[in-house]
């Protein structure tokens, strides 16, 4: 399915590998801050927030039960 508004067209299999590697990207990012043992941080507006990476559920693909 191509998207008609866009300059370059995306099909819906690209959107879903895309997503997939985004979230295996932010899993390794919450999994590189607990070993560092350092906050998240986030932008939010004007206010900058940290996080604890401990703080967040953790969805490693070693602890998922399909």
């Amino acid at each position: 399915m191509n998207n008609t508004n866009s300059k370059f067209p995306i099909e819906n299999e690209q959107v879903i590998e895309i997503m997939r590697g985004l979230e295996v990207a932010h899993e390794k990012m919450i999994d590189f801050k607990k070993q560092k043992k350092s906050p998240i941080v986030v932008s939010n507006g004007d206010i900058i927030e940290y996080i604890d990476p401990f703080s967040l559920p953790n969805k490693s693909k070693k602890n998922k039960i399909d």
